[in-house]
């Protein structure tokens, strides 16, 4: 009878610790409020997040090429991450930014998980990452913002330029960035605050 009682015992304690964990794996999922996987559904994506700056989630299930800049408005927060998949990136058009962000941007959820997005041009391509412009606001969780290159009519900043803005990094890389035609490292080729 006490085996019995005790083997019931363990099998009811195993059986909340492993939904305890799978409670656990379920919540640190982020709700996402759109996938998308080109430019077209993108653009909608971020032009359907609220105003008001309340949070709005948008998963990248595929490599997605711009062919002008993505615009983050001022009242939008709006975070981007990979699928499960991923990573996934973010490939601006020659002579562009990639992201221009006036409201709210977060690249991933967390510096701890794996859901980040690259941020990047095609190789040869000029253009920089990301402006932060108008008292907007860049976070960077995870990811990469890399391979970006900012020509001489941009002068700073080859993977960020936070111009009126704020950037906080806690997670991710920077790399591979560079100013054209300029002492890269005096002008932030990789960050650039103004």
């Amino acid at each position: 009878m006490k085996k019995t009682i005790h083997t019931l015992l363990l099998g009811l304690l195993t059986l909340v610790l492993l939904f305890g964990f799978l409670s656990a794996a379920v919540s640190a999922a982020p709700a996402i409020d759109a996938s998308v996987e080109n430019e077209d559904q993108l653009i909608e994506a971020v032009q359907n997040a609220p105003d008001d700056s309340t949070s709005y989630i948008i998963e990248l299930n595929e490599d997605i090429s711009l062919t002008g800049s993505l615009n983050i408005p001022s009242g939008k927060n709006i975070t981007l991450i990979s699928g499960p998949n991923g990573p996934f990136a973010l490939i601006g058009t020659n002579g562009e930014e990639t992201i221009v962000v006036e409201g709210k941007l977060t690249l991933g959820t967390s510096p701890k998980s794996q859901n980040g997005i690259i941020v990047t041009h095609n190789e040869n391509d000029l253009g920089r990452g990301v402006t932060v412009d108008n008292g907007g606001a860049l976070i960077l969780n995870c990811g990469e913002i890399s391979g970006n290159t900012a020509d001489e009519s941009d002068y700073s900043g080859g993977g960020v330029f936070a111009n009126e803005g704020s950037f906080d990094m806690f997670g991710g890389a920077i790399s591979n960035n560079t100013v054209l035609y300029i002492n890269s490292a005096t002008y932030g080729g990789g960050v650039s605050v103004g």
